[in-house]
């Protein structure tokens, strides 16, 4: 299998701004930050074949801010090899895109890219148009509830079936990589789940399953705002296992693909 030619993203991210970022109406980002934070990561599983649709939707954090903290927020995706840029949105620079009187806050910004490399297209892509409440369905909770009594249970075996289609994923985009073989993946794992967790309850009625891409994905997050899923250590507070989901209908049923 020919891998993709490597690309990743870098966020600059300033306290005072809420930010969210999606591609391809897949959620890619979301968070609001107490100190400058500059996240980046691999990002070719993102990219899809031909026009890629980015929004940037930044809002101000409520209270006042200090005044030395310079609000900003950029985002950037860059080839590997050479760090040449095929995309960026930078705030608050791409405000001279609009009008004086929508050159404020919140605001939602959106742009486009191509890609001029092959690269496979995301299993969602091929996954037909669903609709579905925001409170999902018994199925999509079936796949939830799957990953999190494997945690609960410390079953490192139905961890990883339940993890497998984003592990299949992965591998697509970005080939083996070592921690993350089977052998390897299992002990890792296992080794994580053997350790000491408190996990919170599954509350169905706490969840919320957007619908994204037509249907194609639900992305699976809390009503309050905190992720899906969340463990913490119940030795060790530094410790903590949080999940915000992607599902997709494959192989005819909703599985967690990222």
């Amino acid at each position: 299998m020919t891998l993709p030619v490597p690309h990743y993203y870098l966020i600059q991210h300033a306290p005072g701004l809420i930010a969210r970022v999606t591609v391809n109406d897949i959620p890619f980002y979301r968070r609001v930050v107490d100190f400058h934070m500059a996240p980046s990561g691999p990002f070719n599983h993102m990219i899809v074949p031909g026009e890629n649709v980015v929004t940037v939707e930044l809002d101000e954090v409520p209270g006042a801010i200090p005044h030395n903290i310079v609000r900003g927020f950029e985002f950037r995706i860059m080839r590997e090899e050479d760090d040449h840029v095929i995309f960026r949105a930078k705030y608050p620079d791409f405000l001279e895109e609009y009008p004086d009187d929508q050159q404020k806050l919140p605001i939602a910004h959106t742009r486009f890219f191509e890609p001029n490399f092959e690269n496979p297209k995301p299993i969602w892509m091929d996954a037909p148009v669903d609709t579905f409440p925001s409170t999902g369905t018994q199925e999509q909770h079936d796949a939830v509830r799957q990953l999190y009594d494997s945690f609960r249970r410390a079953d490192v075996d139905a961890f990883l079936a339940a993890s497998e289609l984003k592990l299949v994923e992965h591998r697509r985009f970005y080939g083996v990589i070592p921690e993350l073989a089977p052998t390897a993946a299992k002990q890792r794992y296992g080794e994580m789940l053997e350790q000491p967790w408190d996990v919170d309850p599954y509350e169905p009625k706490d969840l919320v399953f957007e619908r994204r891409a037509d249907g194609r994905a639900a992305y699976v997050t809390r009503r309050d705002g905190t992720h899906a899923l969340q463990a913490r250590h119940k030795t060790d507070p530094t410790q903590l296992w949080r999940a915000n989901l992607l599902l997709t209908r494959a192989d005819g049923r909703w599985r967690i693909f990222w």
